[in-house]
């Protein structure tokens, strides 16, 4: 089935959060994540609003979800680049 993904939306220990609104995610070197959502907006103080902030083993667990997420969503559509195809 094109675009079929398994999970849609995080559920983290305090956040739940729809997947298919993150426009793009920042990782940190403490390893906490920082994921902007699509309607965001930057505000006054030159962030953008609303973004996600998750730590530590729920940072984690958001990564492999969204990658995963993303992975299922455009596996129909991603080309083949090894030799010979």
């Amino acid at each position: 089935m094109a675009g079929h993904v398994t999970e849609s939306i995080f559920s983290g220990k305090n956040i739940a959060v729809p997947l298919a609104d993150v426009c793009f995610i920042n990782t940190w070197d403490n390893g906490n994540i920082e994921a902007v959502m699509k309607s965001s907006r930057v505000d006054a103080s030159g962030g953008y609003s609303p973004t996600v902030y998750l730590r530590g083993d729920e940072g984690k667990a958001f990564l492999a979800a969204w990658c995963r997420f993303r992975y299922e969503l455009e596996l129909d559509t991603s080309k083949n680049l090894e030799p010979g195809t």
